[in-house]
């Protein structure tokens, strides 16, 4: 997984292939990430597995970023395997620059 930082976004990237975005959840909440979907892996009929390095089923992961997201602008995307998260930094935690007042 990757997550990066922009002056106003930080992007949060999870490699999961094999996956359907109708089988993806993704909540922000605060400062938590989380990341649950379903893989399904079909076996043929009357197969045995020999070596099993895909699995399939649920999973779940929850992640803590570096400060709050604007949650209601929060987007995603999946392209080749990569789940692509990005999240919009909340206005109380971006950088302002301060205008400094001069008295004469």
């Amino acid at each position: 997984m990757n997550l990066y930082e922009t002056s106003d976004t930080y992007v949060f990237q999870l490699a999961i292939p094999g996956m359907t975005p109708e089988n993806l959840d993704i909540q922000v909440l605060g400062t938590e990430l989380s990341v649950k979907g379903k893989r399904e892996v079909n076996t043929p009929e009357n197969g045995t597995w020999i070596w099993q390095g895909i699995n399939g089923g649920e999973f779940y992961q929850s992640f803590t970023l570096p400060a709050e997201v604007d949650s209601e602008h929060v987007q995603a995307s999946y392209d080749y395997g990569i789940l692509s998260v990005v999240l919009p930094k909340a206005e109380h935690v971006k950088p302002r620059n301060i205008k400094i007042e001069v008295h004469k």
